[in-house]
């Protein structure tokens, strides 16, 4: 494993961490902004919203697609379980 994440639902942010020299080291912070219609332009471009996958180039991956989909689990959990 070269790369894992941290992801934090509540602050909807995404910790990313690349293997360097046998260690594991803090590359990036990613988040969603929670008031985005408030932000201007030079506000909202300080917010990192896609994950460069280190593997690949070219992969971004949508901090919207996570939320997104562990939100459609977490709904479909809690419709099966609503004890949980």
């Amino acid at each position: 494993m070269r790369e894992y994440w941290i992801v934090d639902i509540d602050s909807k942010s995404v910790e990313v961490y690349l293997l360097k020299d046998g260690a594991f080291v803090l590359d990036e912070v990613y988040q969603l902004p929670r008031e985005c219609a408030e932000l201007d332009d030079e506000e909202r471009a300080q917010y990192k919203t896609e994950i460069k996958v280190s593997l690949y180039d070219d992969l971004l991956v949508p901090l919207e697609i996570i939320f997104a989909i562990y939100s459609k689990i977490y709904e479909r959990a809690m419709h099966k379980n609503p004890a949980l």
